[in-house]
């Protein structure tokens, strides 16, 4: 008797399923692991799996879109009302947000959540070398990033 040579199907993997110690090292792995797995699988890959992933992302954000809550009024800060206005967590968990948006494509989502940056600091006072001088020069290099 002649044995007969597996199908095809049966030899590929199971599409939307992850291998069991691939997804123990995604639970595991640091997250500067995982940055530097994911640009090597991209850059040594054919480009259309930079497409997957970028779609993957978009896909991602949407879902995620509605817990991405910016309260205006927490993104400046000061210690006392005498003390400098200063940029909080929240302000940089924003800016992440953004960055992520424009990085997958999502240029004009990301551009809603700089504008309320914008309107959140009309009134505003900093210093010329303060950090808030700086967060509002990486604000502007994001609006000109989410354009492109």
């Amino acid at each position: 008797m002649v044995a007969q040579a597996p199908r095809v199907s049966e030899s590929r993997p199971a599409l939307g399923h992850v291998n069991l110690m691939v997804d123990t090292l995604i639970a595991n792995a640091n997250v500067d692991d995982l940055r530097s797995i994911v640009r090597n699988l991209l850059a040594t890959n054919p480009p259309s799996l930079a497409s997957s992933f970028t779609t993957a992302a978009r896909s991602r954000l949407r879902q995620t879109a509605s817990k991405a809550n910016v309260n205006s009024y927490a993104l400046f800060a000061r210690q006392s009302p005498q003390s400098p206005v200063n940029p909080t967590q929240h302000l940089h968990d924003v800016l992440v947000r953004a960055r992520t948006l424009y990085g997958a494509g999502m240029g004009f989502a990301s551009l809603k959540l700089l504008s309320l940056i914008v309107h959140a600091s009309v009134g505003v006072r900093w210093e010329e070398d303060s950090d808030l001088a700086n967060m509002f020069a990486f604000v502007d290099t994001d609006i000109g990033q989410a354009i492109q």
